[in-house]
């Protein structure tokens, strides 16, 4: 945990997340998320990326996904359905 002016600024390490799980978890612990980002996924690390910036990934990185069970192509664990699915 890191104080800041604006704030706590808190970094969280989940190993499967869902839907909005760490908005859910800072309220359920009385704060709100301001701002919220993604540094890593799996093997895969944001890096110097700017926001809106994307690479392709290399085919290792693609094979590393698949498997985990993630589908590169959709952004989602196969087990995962959209809400419209469920």
């Amino acid at each position: 945990r890191t104080m800041h002016p604006s704030g706590l600024i808190i970094e969280v390490t989940i190993h499967e997340g869902r839907k909005r799980q760490v908005r859910r978890m800072v309220e359920e612990a009385g704060s709100r998320v301001v701002s919220l980002r993604r540094i890593k996924l799996g093997p895969l690390e944001l890096g110097k990326l700017a926001p809106g910036e994307w690479r392709r990934l290399t085919p290792e990185e693609v094979e590393e996904l698949m498997s985990l069970g993630l589908n590169p192509s959709e952004g989602r664990y196969a087990d995962e359905k959209d809400d419209q699915e469920q």
